[in-house]
C-alpha cells in the first residue's frame, strides 16, 4: 500500500514533466519559424517580391509564387536568410527547381517553329553589303528589360566562395531565360560584397563571383559577345558603414 503511495504521485510528475516540455518545445519552434517568417518577408520585400507566399515548419521553408521563375527567385533569397535549413519553392503548377524556370513549353516551341516556317520574307530594301552591327533596344524595351533583371539580385553562393548554390544555379538558370527573351541587350555583371576590412580579399570574391554568373550563363547557351563582367568589392554598399548581407549581391546593368 505505502508503495503504491510513492509510486503514483511519481508517475503523475514524470506525465507532467513530459507534457510541459512539449508544450516548451512547441512554443520554442513557433517563436523560431516567426523569426524566420518575418527575416524571409523583409527580403522578399526588398527583392520587390511581395506578392510571395512564405511559411516554415521549423526551420524548413515554403515559398509560393505566381510564376515559376519568380518562385525559384524567391527561394534562392529565402535560402540565403540566416537560420534557414532549406527551402522548396512551388509555382502555378507546383513544386519547381531551376531547370523548371528555363524550360520551353512544347507547344509553344511547337508554335513559334510553325509560324517561323509559315513566314513570309520581308523585301529587301537594299541589295548592297552593309557590315554588320548589334542592334541597340528601343528605349522602352531596354527599360523593361533591365526592370527584369533588376529582380534577379539574389544569387546564393557557397559561403566565402564563387560557387553556385543549387539555388543560386537555379536563379542563374532563369536569369538566362530573360536574356534569351531580350535578345538585344548587352549586360555588364557586376560583383558586390558586404563590408569586412578586408578590402583586397572582398574584390577578388567580388570579381569572381561576377565571372562565375558569366560564365554559367554563356554554358546555358547565352552569347559570350552579349556579356562582361567587373568586380566591385565593397566600395558600393547598399547599406553604407556597416555589414549587411544586402550588400552581397550580384547586378546586372544593360550597356547598350
Amino acid at each position: 500500500m505505502k508503495l503504491r503511495r510513492i509510486v503514483l504521485p511519481v508517475i503523475v510528475g514524470v506525465v507532467l514533466l513530459g507534457g510541459l516540455t512539449a508544450v516548451q518545445d512547441t512554443v520554442f519552434r513557433e517563436r523560431v519559424e516567426d523569426k524566420l517568417a518575418d527575416k524571409a518577408a523583409a527580403a522578399l520585400s526588398e527583392a520587390g517580391l511581395d506578392d510571395v507566399e512564405v511559411a516554415f515548419t521549423g526551420r524548413d521553408g515554403e515559398v509560393t509564387a505566381k510564376t515559376e521563375g519568380a518562385a525559384v527567385e524567391a527561394g534562392a533569397l529565402v535560402e540565403d536568410v540566416s537560420g534557414v535549413r532549406v527551402v522548396q519553392a512551388f509555382g502555378p503548377d507546383g513544386a519547381v527547381t531551376g531547370e523548371d524556370a528555363s524550360a520551353t513549353d512544347p507547344d509553344e516551341a511547337d508554335e513559334a517553329d510553325e509560324a517561323e516556317a509559315t513566314a513570309e520574307p520581308e523585301p529587301s530594301v537594299s541589295e548592297e553589303p552593309t557590315a554588320e552591327a548589334s542592334p541597340t533596344p528601343a528605349a522602352e524595351q531596354r527599360e523593361a528589360a533591365q526592370a527584369e533583371l533588376d529582380r534577379f539580385r539574389s544569387i546564393g553562393f557557397e559561403h566565402n566562395s564563387d560557387v553556385l548554390t543549387s539555388a543560386g544555379l537555379g536563379v542563374v538558370k532563369a536569369l538566362a531565360a530573360t536574356l534569351t527573351d531580350h535578345p538585344d541587350v548587352t549586360v555588364r555583371i557586376e560583383g558586390h560584397a558586404d563590408i569586412t576590412g578586408m578590402l583586397a580579399h572582398t574584390q577578388d570574391l567580388s570579381e569572381r563571383r561576377a565571372k562565375r554568373v558569366l560564365d554559367t550563363l554563356v554554358s546555358l547557351g547565352v552569347e559570350a559577345d552579349r556579356l562582361s563582367s567587373k568586380g566591385y568589392g565593397e566600395t558600393r554598399p547598399i547599406v553604407p558603414g556597416k555589414p549587411d548581407a544586402r550588400n552581397r549581391r550580384v547586378e546586372f546593368v544593360i550597356t547598350n
